[in-house]
C-alpha cells in the first residue's frame, strides 16, 4: 500500500509475482486519485489484486 507517500493524491496497492523458484520477479500495481480510492475500493482492490498476484505467480510454476 502507498496512501500518498510517494505521490500525493495518488493511492497504489501491489501485489508480489513469483516465479517458479519462489523467487520475487515482478509486481502487479494499482493506482488511482485518492480520492476515488475509498475505504470500501481499497478493500474490494486488495482482494482482486492477491487472487490476480497469485494467478499470474501460479502461471509462473509457483
Amino acid at each position: 500500500m502507498d496512501l500518498e507517500e510517494n505521490e500525493y493524491g495518488i493511492t497504489c496497492i501491489a501485489v508480489p509475482i513469483f516465479d517458479h523458484s519462489g523467487k520475487v520477479i515482478a509486481a502487479g500495481i494499482r493506482s488511482g486519485p485518492t480520492m476515488r480510492m475509498t475505504e470500501q475500493r481499497i478493500d474490494l482492490l486488495q482482494l482482486q489484486m492477491i487472487q490476480i498476484g497469485k494467478k499470474i505467480s501460479t502461471r509462473l510454476g509457483f
